[in-house]
């Protein structure tokens, strides 16, 4: 509601500069706050992990391959992979924020550049007994995340998991991001090690219990695609999450194609009357403030009736994703996704190639 009111506001006062200055101030004060209630949702549901056995080195290589595109050129990232068996029953979405958050740290501890190490190896349970005696006797398996920045005194280091608490500038950050990993691991049945040296960098270590890998089986069609999932047509992605919208555009611009950018459904419509002999795809969120991306899609395929529309969403509200398709979509795809699970899904799309639900059935 009020975003909704600050977004009527803007456009009333655009002949009034004070006054569009204030809502502008309202604007990124609201999305904050929309930004810090979404951090507090994912601390406060731990019921929502959905565990399966995954490989830590996997998962990590796979954040390495966005954070090489979004990264700044000064900072290198080096990873270190120990050792065959890296399994753990984790949450990949859950998982993968962790690992993410932990990169970002080390990206803002490092103004000036320099290096990002992740490494992957195991350790012996009864060696982590003294520093955390709840351990078990079983293997873990541990990810170290390591920067060459400023680092922090022994008084930070002792509050960085506090709730609200942060070592960047006032607005910067929300103060939950490792609040946020350290309540993940602790619901992963994890460890957090944090060693620290002002002027010489940080490594976080996190520990979880080790776990047989999956038995082998037929890889799915996804990743014998992976070759051909790239392409060089225009996506307009409309996202009203600043952070999401900048990740899919990495991706995207990673694999190839030319991006362009909305962050809601009036600025998507501007896009698409400037680009419309361009654009082939638009991927929007399915829920966004002023104008969902169904209506979007409706006013869209207005102007273009054989326009393809994705929506990548949090939510169907119930909905199959065949009742999203005979409203007018050509594909739907659920958050969170892996990388090649969108790469792909938009390649059939363009193709005009059949997508496949978890439901069974076929778009």
């Amino acid at each position: 509601m009020i975003m909704n009111a600050t977004e009527l506001l803007r456009l009333h006062a655009e002949d009034h500069p004070y006054l569009s200055r204030y809502a502008e101030m309202i604007a990124s004060a609201t999305e904050r706050g929309a930004e810090i209630t979404r951090q507090i949702l994912l601390f406060a549901r731990p019921d929502s992990a959905q565990l399966r056995p995954l490989s830590l080195s996997q998962l990590a290589a796979e954040v390495c391959q966005l954070l090489r595109h979004s990264f700044p050129k000064n900072i290198t990232i080096e990873t270190v992979w120990e050792g065959d068996n890296d399994f753990i029953l984790a949450d990949w979405s859950h998982l993968h924020q962790v690992l993410l958050n932990l990169a970002l740290n080390a990206r803002d501890a490092m103004p000036d550049g320099g290096t990002l190490t992740i490494r992957v190896d195991r350790e012996r349970g009864e060696n982590l007994r003294t520093r955390f005696p709840e351990s078990g006797p079983e293997e873990y398996v541990a990810v170290h995340v390591s920067d060459t920045g400023v680092g922090m005194d022994e008084a930070t280091r002792a509050h960085i998991f506090d709730p609200f608490f942060s070592t960047k500038e006032r607005g910067k950050g929300t103060g939950l991001g490792l609040a946020i990993v350290y309540g993940i691991v602790q619901n992963h049945r994890g460890f957090i090690d944090v060693q620290s040296t002002p002027g010489q960098g940080t490594t976080v270590t996190l520990y979880f219990p080790a776990t047989s890998p999956p038995a082998r089986s037929v890889p799915p069609p996804e990743e014998a695609e992976q070759g051909r999932s790239g392409g060089t047509e225009t996506i307009l992605v409309v996202e009203d999450e600043e952070a999401i919208r900048e990740t899919l555009q990495e991706i995207l611009s990673s694999a190839g194609y030319t991006v362009l950018t909305a962050a809601n459904g009036m600025e998507a419509l501007d896009q698409y009357q400037r680009h419309q002999q361009d654009i082939a795809l638009v991927i929007t969120d399915l829920h966004m403030p002023s104008m969902g991306g169904k209506e979007l899609m409706k006013r869209l395929q207005e102007i273009q009736p054989t326009l393809k529309v994705m929506f990548a969403t949090g939510s169907l509200d119930h909905c199959s994703p065949s009742a999203v398709l005979e409203d007018g979509a050509n594909a739907v795809i659920t958050k969170p996704f892996r990388i090649q699970e969108l790469l792909t899904t938009i390649r059939k799309t363009l193709e005009d190639r059949p997508v496949s639900y978890l439901e069974g059935e076929e778009a």
